[in-house]
């Protein structure tokens, strides 16, 4: 998280589910 996030402390891109792992909650737009 600390690579890829601006902010650690405020995550954008991968949220934590306590018990179930990581999420990647980016927006994606077609190239």
């Amino acid at each position: 998280r600390k690579k890829i996030e601006a902010d650690p402390k405020n995550p954008m891109l991968i949220k934590t589910h306590w018990g179930g792992g990581y999420c990647f909650t980016a927006e994606v737009a077609q190239a």
